[in-house]
């Protein structure tokens, strides 16, 4: 342990380059804790941990998210009702809601999973990496989100260590994803990764198995039926740590871009 109070203290661009070296890249807390003395803490830790993991602390307030996304008729009364939230597991987590980026009149939404770090950390979906590799994807088609797309994902909250959402997790967030979805009526949903698809459109496969292939979505609003074209394709996150399979992702791609083209003309 580092004592602050040394008369030979350490530069603070040196500490912060061993911080970086040690792979210590995010700030969970102002004050320090002696872990391998203080018995009690670690306990109460411990605990507080374990009520998080196992989702006890949104249990009572599950079974009331579908009636309540269904009163949320605009953007913004979405997002501050998720903003709102504060007894699920995720929000506590968390440093931000990532609730969406692009042009909400946009004829395509796309949905992801869940946000990783750094999406965490700006409030937006699919700045790290991942991201940008989406961007260029979709920009070579003749989309980006300052004109003609809108991006989302399944969970606003990122997962702690980018784990994957749990099943009472994607339960919870459905309704409200749900409701999202009615209130931009896009044309066309692109679905990213296997999460995306299992949760909007019930697959139990592997994303292999359904990929590049049409679905279609059907939520009922306001007593009619809004049947939506679907396509799940693979994450970009997926596609980085296998660009041999990006062939198959820009076949995809072609294929929304002739869709969206027959169907808004």
């Amino acid at each position: 342990m580092i004592n602050s109070n040394s008369e030979d203290k350490i530069p603070p661009e040196t500490l912060l380059k061993l911080y970086v070296d040690f792979g210590i890249d995010e700030t969970i807390g102002f004050k320090s804790k002696d872990y391998l003395a203080i018995l009690d803490i670690i306990k109460e830790d411990r605990d507080n941990i374990d009520g998080i993991i196992n989702n006890k602390l949104h249990k009572k307030v599950e079974a009331s998210s579908q009636e309540t996304s269904r009163n949320l008729q605009t953007l913004d009364e979405l997002r501050q009702s998720l903003e709102g939230i504060k007894d699920f597991s995720l929000k506590l987590t968390s440093k931000n809601t990532v609730f969406s980026d692009g042009n909400p009149t946009s004829d395509l939404m796309v949905v992801g999973e869940a946000p990783g770090g750094e999406e965490d950390l700006s409030g937006l979906p699919f700045v790290g990496p991942s991201g940008r590799l989406l961007d260029e994807m979709l920009s070579s088609i003749g989309f980006t989100r300052k004109n003609n797309i809108y991006v989302t994902n399944v969970i606003p909250w990122r997962p702690p260590g980018n784990r994957r959402p749990t099943p009472d997790e994607v339960n919870f967030c459905l309704p409200y994803l749900l409701q999202h979805i009615k209130i931009i009526k896009p044309k066309l949903l692109l679905l990213l990764g296997g999460l995306a698809g299992s949760s909007l459109l019930g697959k139990v496969d592997g994303i292999t198995k359904y990929r590049g292939k049409w679905s279609e979505l059907v939520i009922s609003d306001e007593g009619k039926d809004l049947k939506i074209p679907c396509l799940a394709t693979f994450h970009p996150a997926y596609l980085l740590r296998s660009p041999h399979q990006r062939r198959l992702s820009w076949r995809d791609l072609l294929e929304v871009k002739e869709k969206l083209r027959s169907i808004v003309g």
